[in-house]
């Protein structure tokens, strides 16, 4: 996560990327919104789930990354191809990690830890999967799922927080920018207008509380290809011993929806994940990833896509899953251990190895 800035070299002065807290992003070119959407992250790949470069055509708005900060340069590269020209051509370019947003206290509640920047969400009927995301760099955005509600700039000064652009109002530029006051009390973000805001679409939304996401405890345990593990909360996981084998013509990557180049990768293998339900309740099923490899789907070889199922209590599961690996002995398996609705939030995960 982070803010950074568009090498002015290679003619993005002014552009700021910002990867923000709860899987949001925004790219912003001064005060004008260039793209939005969301992310994710795992070991050194970056994964653009939504990007409105790209949103009118589902094909091609999913893309993954890698990733790398070197001195102070984040520098972003395709894993495979990406068939969204725009996101090629912006990402080809170098981005410099700005410093971090100066925290300063607010007087009204004497936190010394006074900076407001984090993702919220909204704890209101009709307005669950909202995050509000308030960047470093002075970059914000607030997100319905998936969707871009508003975007822009801000600016703090002590208990203040001033818009200074907003798509909620941008058509009217007397009305676009506005002061309120904010106050984080127990982990709640109250934003209050100071005077007259005449953007009444901000006031609405902003008259609710903002709930700041809390960063997951990060559980991590090991296993045996073949053996049983054991969550310690009734839920087993077992992964086969990888099998090497030839993909159909068919084979395609996940989660980059698309036909895979069978040239990508040196070796393909496949194995056999089990869940057991154990808890009393029922439990999603969790998401599968390799270390240095890519998953794939490939139906004419019986591989299937392993996770979005619903796992009963008492039930057993089983998936056929494959990857394109560099080192057929050396295969790092992870499954996720979360369903995302733990209190407080945890990224449970468990990976298994020869």
């Amino acid at each position: 996560m982070g803010a950074y800035a568009g090498d002015a070299d290679d003619g993005l002065q002014g552009y700021v990327l910002n990867l923000g807290g709860g899987g949001v992003f925004t790219l912003m070119n001064g005060t004008t919104l260039v793209t939005a959407g969301n992310y994710s992250v795992d070991g050194d790949e970056l994964w653009w789930g939504t990007d409105s470069f790209c949103a009118e055509d589902e094909a091609v708005e999913q893309a993954t990354y890698t990733w790398a900060l070197d001195d102070g340069m984040l520098l972003l590269t395709p894993k495979g191809v990406d068939s969204c020209e725009q996101r090629v051509t912006m990402y080809s370019h170098r981005f410099e990690l700005m410093e971090p947003t100066e925290v300063v206290e607010n007087e009204a509640t004497g936190s010394a830890a006074a900076s407001p920047v984090g993702a919220y969400t909204i704890d209101v009927a009709g307005l669950e999967g909202y995050v509000l995301n308030l960047g470093g760099g002075g970059v914000f955005n607030l997100m319905d799922g998936p969707s871009l509600v508003t975007a822009g700039n801000y600016s703090v000064d002590g208990g203040e927080r001033t818009w200074l652009t907003d798509s909620f109002c941008a058509e009217d530029e007397a009305v676009e920018q506005a002061t309120y006051t904010w106050v984080l009390d127990d982990g709640t973000l109250r934003l209050t207008p100071k005077g007259v805001d005449g953007c009444e679409a901000r006031v609405t939304m902003y008259s609710q509380g903002f709930e700041l996401l809390v960063p997951p405890e990060v559980i991590e345990y090991e296993a045996t290809f073949g053996e049983e593990f054991t969550s310690g909360d009734g839920i087993m996981v077992t992964v086969s011993e990888p099998v090497e084998f030839t993909p159909s013509e068919e084979v395609s990557a996940m989660p980059v929806w698309g036909p895979l180049d069978l040239k990508d990768w040196d070796h393909f293998v496949r194995v056999t994940v089990t869940w057991r339900n154990e808890s009393g309740q029922g439990v999603p099923v969790q998401w599968v990833s390799v270390e240095d490899g890519q998953v794939i789907l490939d139906e004419a070889s019986g591989l299937e896509e392993m996770a979005g199922a619903s796992l009963e209590a008492g039930e057993e599961v089983s998936y056929d899953g494959g990857f394109g690996v560099a080192d057929p002995a050396d295969v790092q398996v992870r499954v996720s251990l979360s369903s995302g609705f733990e209190e407080p939030p945890v990224d449970a995960s468990v990976t298994f190895t020869s």
